[in-house]
């Protein structure tokens, strides 16, 4: 070991020592003496980080060595290092060891010890050094009498640590010692200051750490009373403060995000007003190069983007970007603040894009996150945070552009994002879950199966990365959900859609009732009932979907903007009842709905053009019941204006055109004007022109019918050729759905045996019949089979009178026993050879029950947005 060290270690040792026996009056020369020694002996230890202190101290005493790691702290103060808070956790680390059952100092030592690996952890971001600061304050209050004159400051320390540790992913029992230590330590320091013995500044910190615990543990349970009694504890500490003391900026702050998250909790507009009052208050005291003018402008920010979702103002959110706009232009380019507020920025550009859809947004919010990205150090913990938000902004474009290049990079940035973790990093579930939701969307672009097991994993592991307890539990279920319920579709095993639907239904009951996230929820919830109806057919699922959505509507307020999402969800649903029943007053719920929410649908988009589509076939649809023109005419109109929503190439696009096709033959029944049937036509072949896949027969079989209508004015030959030929190609597409199949092969024979072309119309009736157990499939309840199976009445008597038309009596008796029997087949057939290979090998009979489920399910006629859990935003602030 360094000499230099053994002569500063020893003389530091003898003049504390001397310290100590000083004559009063004479000590404080000693002390100053010991500090200088003390001073010296800390520099030297961090350039020797290598140097054991035990080994280089001896036999030294208690008080000695937590001298030693106050003056490392001193240091660490002005010149924050790691190595220094080192140097102070080993010295009181000593003085622990040393003094333990010795010196009555020793409670102090031990809080000495969390403070300095508090320091360590701040440095470091090394969880466990946090876990032992926690131990050791523990202990400090535990060896504390509860008269003690300093057990109102270490209970003080204990709940902050606690706090901070069940940020990271710590038990409840970590909150609860935060919320009893920092309550137990304001009732001490309020009785003291009734016997003036305190000082007011100390009630005002005891009084600030017991809001924040109070916050924290209201974030975890919804208690309104900890959230409110937050706020007053703010208030009261504001007013032990004099007028021109500084800190009241901070506590101004704190009160302003507190308001702020009433609004939140209890959508009282006072709140709201007052939090912008409050932090418009904390900007006016700062100077504009102020370092922390950033982080409190975000909290304006974070009020304007509140009042522009509940007004719709556009000016609102004009006004946040360019508070942050006018922050950037203060800072240096090389100031530390910089990426956080560009983070802000990147954030706020992407909300006004979603809204409004002006892709300069999308842009500017990719170029400040990506210059904040590149301002930072590659190994910052805020990088995770600036990726998140970035991956968010190249799915919010996506979502408009249908790019694929953008869904992409958004799976590839929050991949990113997950590089790295701090060990128990609380954000870590978050990523993981908004990864999962890029998977899923990806999955859904591509079909790509890899891509949907990768979004189960990683919904379940953020699922599974939380308490039972924690509250955002609850987030990452619904989009578990998400991926289980298409995991079905692909697969068919029924237990995938009941685990989507039990996730969905556990994050909607373990979510206090009124509240926004409870509205959110209950969409959530009803979407992935919609989905098992329309599978399983069972009609508790649409009552429940039905009740539900009405609940999500109910609980969001009409002026914010997630109420035109749900309210479509709820007029889905209508529709949905409306195809169950065939009763109109369903439909004219439907679209009733339907026309709130597209008035409460302000900006561009695959939502608006969701809206104005379903409108449009709807209102075909009572065109067709009630015979009026209006319905008709105001059809095309929504079907138009819903294309420039959906702009090429978006993969969505040819189901608009398809829809607009349908809309303008029904018009044309109206007007008889051969130029609206020539426009059905036109918008029908660009449909199926851009379309692939399941989707391309729904978009054939629409435009035969318009064919067919022509081909009835005209007489013309080519047409009846094109409907034929689009008819066949959509019964013998096997990846469509059974009932789109089966009504194009019907359709096909009807044409074919009125123009006398019976082999054809003889040979699509046969595709047809053979369509009928798939339709009425045998995972349906029985009565949902047999009103299938009314739906095709007449079927198997055209199709023997074609037979019989070609002279194939044997055929002809073939095909009516066929039809006769399909529910017979279904339950003698199916159910046995099924059963007999049960017996047999369990395994391989459960797979192909999947199977012949996921194949022989029925279409889906309209179906409600996908489950709504946003994306987590972690806030640079």
């Amino acid at each position: 070991m360094e000499p230099d060290l053994r002569r500063a270690a020893a003389t530091s040792q003898d003049l504390w020592l001397r310290y100590l026996q000083a004559p009063e009056g004479q000590d404080r020369i000693e002390l100053d003496l010991a500090r200088a020694a003390l001073r010296l002996l800390v520099q030297l230890l961090v350039r020797h980080p290598e140097a054991s202190l035990r080994e280089l101290a001896g036999p030294a005493y208690a008080s000695w060595f937590d001298a030693l790691g106050a003056e490392a702290m001193n240091q660490h103060a002005e010149h924050r290092s790691r190595t220094l808070a080192d140097v102070a956790v080993a010295a009181f680390t000593a003085a622990v060891e040393t003094g333990r059952d010795l010196d009555p100092r020793w409670p102090g030592y031990s809080s000495n010890l969390g403070s300095a690996l508090r320091a360590a952890y701040d440095d470091s971001g090394d969880v466990n050094l946090l876990q032992a600061a926690q131990e050791a304050h523990q202990v400090a209050v535990d060896s504390t009498s509860p008269r003690h004159p300093q057990r109102a400051g270490r209970l003080a320390n204990l709940s902050a640590t606690s706090l901070l540790l069940f940020e990271h992913g710590g038990s409840s029992q970590l909150l609860t010692t935060a919320v009893c230590a920092a309550e137990e330590a304001e009732q001490q320091v309020s009785r003291e200051q009734e016997d003036t013995l305190a000082e007011p500044e100390q009630l005002v910190a005891v009084r600030q750490n017991l809001a924040m615990a109070l916050l924290s543990r209201f974030e975890v349970s919804g208690d309104a009373a900890d959230l409110r009694r937050a706020t007053q504890l703010t208030r009261q500490a504001l007013q032990d403060l004099p007028e021109e003391d500084r800190r009241r900026i901070g506590l101004h702050a704190n009160l302003g995000a507190l308001l702020f998250r009433q609004f939140e909790r209890f959508g009282g507009p006072d709140d709201l007003c007052e939090a912008e009052a409050v932090c418009r208050w904390v900007l006016r005291q700062l100077d504009v190069d102020d370092p922390d003018r950033g982080a409190y402008a975000s909290a304006l920010v974070n009020v304007l983007h509140a009042r522009y979702g509940l007004t719709g103002d556009p000016v609102l959110l004009d006004e946040a970007i360019q508070v942050l706009h006018d922050v950037l232009s203060r800072f240096a380019s090389d100031a530390v603040q910089r990426p956080a507020v560009l983070g802000s920025l990147g954030d706020s550009l992407r909300e006004r894009y979603e809204r409004c859809g002006n892709p300069d947004d999308a842009d500017g919010a990719v170029t400040a996150l990506e210059t904040a990205l590149s301002l930072l150090p590659s190994d910052s913990p805020e990088n995770a945070i600036l990726r998140t938000t970035l991956a968010s902004t190249y799915r919010a474009r996506y979502e408009r552009s249908g790019r694929d290049a953008d869904l992409r990079r958004a799976v590839a940035v929050g991949r990113l994002a997950l590089e790295r973790p701090v060990p128990a990093d609380p954000q870590q579930a978050a990523r993981l879950s908004n990864l999962g939701s890029y998977l899923r969307m990806a999955y859904q672009a591509h079909g790509d199966p890899a891509e949907l097991d990768e979004a189960l994993e990683c919904s379940r592991r953020a699922v599974d990365a939380l308490a039972q307890d924690d509250p955002r539990r609850q987030r990452y279920l619904t989009n578990l959900a998400a991926c289980l319920a298409l995991r079905f579709e692909r697969e068919g095993d029924p237990h995938d859609l009941d685990a989507a639907v039990a996730a969905a239904r556990g994050a909607h009951t373990g979510t206090v009732a009124g509240t926004s996230l409870r509205a959110l929820r209950s969409s959530t919830l009803a979407s992935v009932l919609f989905r098992r109806f329309e599978h399983l057919g069972e009609p508790n699922d649409l009552d429940e979907a039905e009740a539900v959505a009405a609940e999500a509507v109910d609980g969001t307020p009409p002026s914010s903007s997630p109420w035109a999402r749900r309210l479509a969800n709820l007029a889905a649903v209508r529709f949905a009842r409306y195809e169950f029943t065939g009763e109109l007053r369903h439909l004219e719920e439907a679209i009733a709905c339907g026309r709130e929410a597209l008035e409460a649908t302000r900006s561009p988009g695959p939502d608006r053009a969701r809206l104005r589509g379903n409108l449009a076939e709807w209102l075909r649809l009572r065109s067709l019941h009630t015979g009026r023109a209006a319905d008709a005419e105001e059809a095309v109109q929504w079907a138009r204006s819903s294309l420039s929503d959906v702009p090429a190439p978006h993969p969505d696009r040819a189901d608009y055109l398809s829809n607009l096709g349908a809309c303008l033959q029904a018009w044309f029944q109206y007007t008889g004007q051969r130029d609206d049937l020539d426009a059905a036509v036109a918008a029908g072949r660009e449909a199926v022109a851009c379309s692939n896949g399941p989707d391309r027969a729904e978009c054939a079989s629409r435009l035969a019918d318009a064919l067919r209508t022509r081909h009835q004015i005209s007489g013309d030959d080519a047409d009846l050729d094109e409907a034929l030929r689009h008819w066949r190609e959509a019964g013998a597409t096997a990846a469509a759905r059974p009932w789109i199949r089966l009504t194009a092969s019907r359709r096909a024979a009807d044409l074919a045996a009125q123009t006398g072309r019976w082999p054809q119309a003889s040979a699509a009736f046969g595709t047809a019949i053979e369509l009928l157990p798939a339709v009425a499939w045998i995972g349906l309840t029985r009565g949902a089979r047999e009103e299938h199976l009314r739906e095709c009445g007449g079927l198997a008597p055209d199709t023997t009178a074609a037979a019989l038309m070609l002279a194939e009596p044997r055929l002809a008796l073939a095909r009516a026993e066929e039809g006769r029997s399909v529910l017979w087949a279904q339950a003698l057939n199916l159910r046995t050879d099924l059963s007999d290979l049960a017996l047999v090998d369990g395994g391989i009979a459960a797979r192909l029950d999947r199977l012949r489920t996921l194949l022989d399910a029925p279409p889906s006629r309209a179906v409600p947005a996908e489950p709504e859990e946003p994306d987590d935003r972690p806030s640079l602030g």
